[in-house]
């Protein structure tokens, strides 16, 4: 990390202003995290505030391991008392500081599966585009702070959805869960009915501040409820997460909530050339609530933008292939700086195919960590079974798995049934199954459910965590399927010493923490070409990129809101230091294509200048 004297002269004004509100306008590749910490430095060093009294907020827990590590660099200071989180995993325990109890975080199944009873507890259609919609709807109204009484819409429509809401509610209570957005909307509510933070915040920093959403700015207007100073950075232009409700009006208005509040801007970008810096601009800049910015690059104007068009996804990847291999070869630029981006990763299996064809390794980026792999997903749900039998969650999916035979919808139902109704846990039904009415039908099989996890909870007695997830992964038939691997290696690093239990604990908390904050950031490989979606790429930088599917009709999706897409394509741009090659093919196949589909190019080409790009045309 730079030192403070090889800084520029705007970022060290920065970092050594003390206004009380301040908001930094910091565009891709402008040294915002070393503004940072070193903005938390100096406020150590020349303000009398203890470092327990500063807290940064990031939004997700790979941008917090990053500013920690800046932070440890400066060896004359000490840092390790500085609270350092993502706003959800500060929320969370600000939660449990005010007495909240505890409760479990959805996983992505368990939410659909909440979802799902809440749907057939009403009577209503349980498909899957339907469970899409409710958990869509819930997941707005929560974002804005409303719960199933305060929606005040008298459509009619509205009324069925609040009926819905309610029920699903009350299936978390009945589950003792709560979703990911009560992480946020739990604490605002409990300090808005008259609790408070028994915890002194002189200085809160806020970084990716376009990423916020209502509930999240509403609690971090809490947290910083008299604070010495509030320092907040973020790109309006780079706001990117409109499926989690993130408001990017909020940046931009932030001087209606905080009148006083100095404002300023990053201009220099150390990671684009001009060529691309200007081409992205171009785009960006048609976003019809765009506010300018001047930006430009401290490098010079490097080589234009390239844009290759080609007659078919065949002849796309063996021109990317060719050209990535030539790369390679020469020594121009490393396999792990290289980025092929594609707004869905639907469009990358030709690409993929034909790097592998070639030698070339690739990592392929799936958004979910590996909690995205079923078997994982299964091997937690009996775990967390094991130690806690009252977990009516884990017993649902555990019913998924090859433990459980013979039971089925029906006998699903027939459990809800009971337990529900009789506010019951799913075990103690099935430890009482004979005394219950027509349960002949259920008895064997639920008890030789019930035999297998008391089974492998007695073996694992003696068993580190290692053997006890081996263990169920061999019972459960998933051993050697994809992501077991590397669960075992996340489980290895808690070490002999931590509990089984705090390790499942751990391993949820920051899943949920992870797709609450929009997903896991990927993990580059050590040498090998990464293939991600746009999103994915976020916060990330390569040497040469590629962007896939620069066709109309893909991006932009003409049924997709146009201004998001002009901003996601500007951050996916701006991940290039070097090289940047827009890709259009005039046919392609597939999902995306919904079968096959022939295609113009996309919309955005036409706007960047023509001094900034360079056109390959391989048709």
């Amino acid at each position: 990390m730079p030192k403070f004297n090889e800084l520029s002269k705007k970022q060290q004004r920065i970092i050594q202003s003390r206004h009380s509100e301040a908001l930094i306008l910091a565009g891709p590749g402008t040294g915002k995290t070393e503004m940072l910490a070193h903005r938390i430095v100096d406020i150590l060093s020349n303000d009398p505030v203890e470092p327990d009294e500063i807290l940064a907020l990031t939004f997700s827990r790979k941008a917090t391991f990053e500013m920690r590590t800046r932070l440890d660099e400066f060896e004359k200071i000490d840092t390790s008392d500085v609270n350092i989180s993502t706003i959800h995993a500060e929320s969370l325990r600000t939660y449990y500081q005010l007495g909240g109890s505890r409760r479990h975080i959805l996983d992505d199944d368990e939410i659909k599966m909440v979802t799902k009873d809440a749907l057939l507890d009403n009577g209503v259609s349980s498909g899957r585009n339907d469970i899409k919609c409710l958990i869509d709807y819930i997941s707005q109204a929560k974002s804005n702070n409303i719960l199933p009484q305060e929606v005040t819409s008298y459509n009619p429509e509205d009324e069925a959805f609040i009926e819905l809401y309610e029920n699903y509610e009350s299936l978390l209570e009945y589950h003792n869960a709560m979703d990911f957005n009560d992480i946020i909307l739990k604490p605002v509510r409990m300090l808005d009915s008259g609790n408070s933070l028994d915890r002194n915040i002189g200085h809160l920093l806020i970084d990716e501040f376009q990423d916020i959403n209502s509930l999240e700015f509403n609690m971090m207007q809490k947290l910083g409820n008299n604070v010495e100073g509030l320092f907040i950075v973020g790109d309006d232009d780079q706001s990117i997460y409109g499926f989690r409700n993130a408001n990017p009006n909020l940046i931009k208005s932030i001087n209606s909530y905080y009148p006083s509040c100095y404002e300023d801007c990053l201009e220099e970008t150390y990671r684009c050339s001009e060529h691309i810096i200007r081409g992205a601009l171009e785009i960006v800049s048609k976003d019809e609530n765009y506010e300018p910015k001047p930006i430009h690059s401290a490098r010079g104007m490097g080589k234009p933008i390239k844009f290759l068009i080609t007659r078919s996804e065949g002849s796309e990847a063996n021109w990317i292939g060719q050209l990535i291999e030539e790369k390679i070869e020469e020594g121009y630029v490393e396999a792990k700086n290289i980025g092929i981006l594609a707004k869905s990763l639907a469009l990358a299996p030709v690409v993929i195919y034909e790097l592998r064809r070639r030698g070339i390794d690739v990592t392929r980026h799936v958004s979910g960590g590996i909690f995205r792999h079923r078997a994982v997903r299964d091997i937690i749900s009996v775990g967390r079974l094991m130690i806690d039998p009252s977990d009516n969650l884990a017993f649902r999916k555990c019913l998924t798995t090859n433990l459980a035979s013979g039971i089925g919808d029906r006998g699903v139902e027939y459990l809800r049934d009971i337990a529900e109704n009789r506010n019951l846990g799913y075990w103690d039904v099935v430890e009482s199954i004979d005394s219950h009415r027509r349960s002949r039908r259920w008895r064997t099989p639920y008890r030789s459910f019930k035999y297998n996890i008391e089974n492998l909870f007695s073996e694992s007695m003696e068993m580190s965590n290692m053997d006890i997830m081996v263990m169920i992964a061999e019972r459960i038939g998933v051993t050697g399927e994809e992501g077991v691997d590397e669960l075992l290696e996340q489980v290895e690093q808690f070490g002999p010493s931590v509990p089984f239990n705090t390790v499942l604990a751990t391993l949820q908390t920051n899943r949920g923490i992870d797709k609450a904050n929009g997903g896991a950031e990927p993990e580059l490989g050590d040498d090998s070409v990464s293939v991600m979606s746009m999103h994915a790429s976020k916060g990330l930088t390569f040497d040469v990129v590629f962007l896939v599917g620069m066709d109309q009709k893909i991006l932009p999706d003409t049924e997709q809101e146009i201004n998001e897409q002009r901003r996601l394509c500007y951050v996916a741009m701006t991940r290039a230091r070097s090289d940047l090659i827009l890709c259009h093919t005039r046919k392609r196949t597939g999902t995306i294509a919904r079968g096959v589909s022939f295609y113009n190019y996309s919309k955005f080409i036409e706007e960047i200048p023509k001094g900034h790009i360079e056109i390959i045309d391989e048709t």
